[in-house]
């Protein structure tokens, strides 16, 4: 009897090492699976915003202008809910400048997101230099170098 106790007692300890090993491995994996959901939200920003970039060209192309308004566009992806969004600024043809515009997402605050990050896209695409969500994302260089047409 002595004998099944102390393998019982040895079942339980190691038992107790599996357990304490499993949630040290998973304290590692928690970080790392936060910076991936946001990785996530702010893909989801950048997406909306290419998407309101092509529906701002396509609007130019049927109007000569860009629309002023997001309500204008033909949009065919929702607002992520994770963000808040921005006006829309236009700049009509001014006597040396190509008309342009910017529109911003701001990331929603939780209680996983510490700071606040943006997003901006311009008719030139994705603008880093208005963006603070450079940070987190490693967008590529050619959405933010890209030509208009």
């Amino acid at each position: 009897m002595a004998a099944k106790s102390k393998r019982s007692s040895d079942w339980i300890a190691e038992c107790g090492i599996v357990l304490a090993t499993a949630a040290l491995i998973g304290s590692f994996g928690v970080p790392g699976l936060g910076t991936a959901m946001e990785r996530s939200r702010a893909n989801e920003a950048v997406e909306y915003l290419t998407g309101v970039r092509l529906a701002q060209e396509r609007h130019r192309l049927r109007h000569g202008r860009y629309a002023a308004e997001l309500a204008s566009l033909d949009l065919h992806r929702p607002l992520p809910a994770s963000f808040r969004i921005g006006d829309l600024e236009v700049v009509e043809e001014a006597a040396e400048e190509e008309p342009s515009w910017a529109l911003t997402l701001t990331r929603r605050p939780t209680r996983l997101v510490r700071e606040a990050y943006t997003v901006t896209f311009t008719e030139r695409g994705f603008d880093p230099t208005r963006s603070s969500v450079a940070r987190l994302l490693d967008l590529a260089a050619p959405a933010a170098t890209s030509s208009r047409r």
